[in-house]
């Protein structure tokens, strides 16, 4: 019998001697969380064609499929406990609804039937008791759907309601910073970023054009992009923003042509990943690490041939989850690779396969 095993049955005796059942598959189920090897959720179509949820080992490459139904996982997020998947499916109408995959019981049940709309792009607020996510109305069956507003859904009792009272107010890209206090989207008709207080409901808006999501940093500042046009050269550039201040600072460097995007924060580390190239270039774009005051940049990839996406940080922030493909193949199919930042290792772990997420 392993250290864990005994770990296990001794929450299982203790937790049965003082609050029953219940409380044992919950307590257990956060033992069980703690101490799982890490795992990675990933988007990849099944030998029938179905883009499905899965999930991989990245030590041992061992896969397995999350979900087996007959119509596309869209997108998916992780909830913040790691025991919960929130995804959507596509319909034959061109319909999206939304579902909640149980990573213990491995039950899936739908929480959200959009009826002539799709209802993608969930996002978990820090509690794990309420998502927010994007409502497209469909005005008719395969046609496209309209304009992204966000709609809140509370999981207990499960009604959803949009997000604002104005029913022509636009949004997408949701984010909530760490403390659920505050709610950051992409406002496209303004071309801004609007961050609303939930418990004042003050809100404070940065301008931003390229319509990538936010992301919150330390004591809720916010990571964005923002063009920078230097003549007829344009550039895209990674600027962090202090609500309380106003102060807003380009950390790519005011000095500089890149195209940068792809943010993700490690509170751990205090460091920033993000994906860059030069602007005006063909080039794919590489993997970049930068402290979250935009000291000490420093590139971990470098083949310009291979376009680099949505790098994804492991828990304990030594690895890094990439999208990639090679620019200069076809049709080249995404690929999911793990990049080790302890000793500077690459390794292909999913081929192919597209969205990388850590469970946490």
């Amino acid at each position: 019998m392993t250290s864990f095993d005994r770990l296990v049955i001794g929450c299982i005796i203790s937790l049965i001697a003082l609050n029953g059942a219940v409380l044992v598959h919950d307590r257990l189920r956060r033992v069980l969380a703690a101490n799982r090897p890490p795992q990675i959720v990933f988007i990849s179509e099944d030998e029938q064609g179905i883009f499905q949820l899965n999930t991989v080992d990245p030590q041992q490459a061992q896969t397995e499929y999350l979900t087996d139904g007959t119509r596309d996982v869209i997108d998916y997020d992780i909830a913040p406990a790691g025991d919960q998947i929130a995804f959507s499916l596509s319909d034959s109408d061109g319909s999206h609804d939304l579902y909640l995959l149980d990573l213990t019981r491995r039950n899936t049940r739908l929480v959200v039937e959009c009826v002539d709309a799709s209802c993608t792009q969930p996002v978990w607020s820090p509690n794990g008791e309420r998502l927010v996510y994007e409502r497209r109305n469909l005005p008719a069956p395969q046609a496209p759907p309209g304009p992204p507003r966000l709609w809140w859904l509370e999981l207990d009792s499960r009604e959803t309601a949009p997000v604002f009272d104005d029913s022509q107010q636009l949004g997408f890209g949701a984010s909530f910073s760490s403390d659920g206090e505050w709610l950051a989207m992409v406002v496209p008709l303004r071309e801004e970023i609007m961050s609303i207080n939930l418990r004042t409901g003050s809100a404070v808006t940065l301008d931003s054009s390229t319509g990538e999501s936010p992301v919150w940093g330390p004591d809720n500042t916010l990571f964005f992009t923002e063009i920078d046009l230097r003549g007829e050269v344009l550039a895209v550039h990674l600027f962090q923003a202090d609500l309380q201040t106003g102060e807003v600072k380009d950390l790519t460097g005011e000095d500089t042509l890149f195209n940068d995007g792809s943010i993700q924060w490690h509170a751990q580390s205090n460091r920033l990943v993000f994906t860059r190239k030069p602007a005006r270039t063909a080039a794919g774009k590489q993997v970049w690490l930068v402290d979250d005051d935009g000291q000490n940049p420093v590139s971990i990839t470098d083949d310009i041939e291979i376009h680099n996406g949505l790098p994804q940080w492991s828990p304990d922030g030594r690895f890094l989850a990439v999208q990639r493909f090679q620019i200069t193949e076809p049709y080249a199919e995404p690929e999911i690779w793990l990049l080790d930042l302890e000793n500077g290792t690459e390794r292909l772990i999913i081929k192919p396969g597209s969205r990388p997420s850590w469970i946490p």
